[in-house]
């Protein structure tokens, strides 16, 4: 279910911050905005910045899956 593959996402944001993003953006139409957001996230992470918007990015995700 949506649910399942949202909180799923959410956990890889955490340990993998952008490749959750990533995958959101091929799954369901390839969305370009959220593939470039994905690569920022990814780039970003060391400096946490990019960490935090990963997860928020995840439970965004999680919310409009319920």
């Amino acid at each position: 279910t949506d649910t399942v593959i949202a909180v799923i996402l959410l956990i890889v944001n955490i340990f993998f911050p952008g490749w959750g993003t990533a995958v959101m953006a091929c799954i369901g139409g390839f969305k370009v905005r959220t593939l470039l957001v994905a690569v920022v996230q990814f780039f970003t992470a060391f400096i946490i910045i990019g960490w935090i918007w990963s997860i928020w990015w995840g439970i965004l995700c999680l919310q409009r899956a319920k």
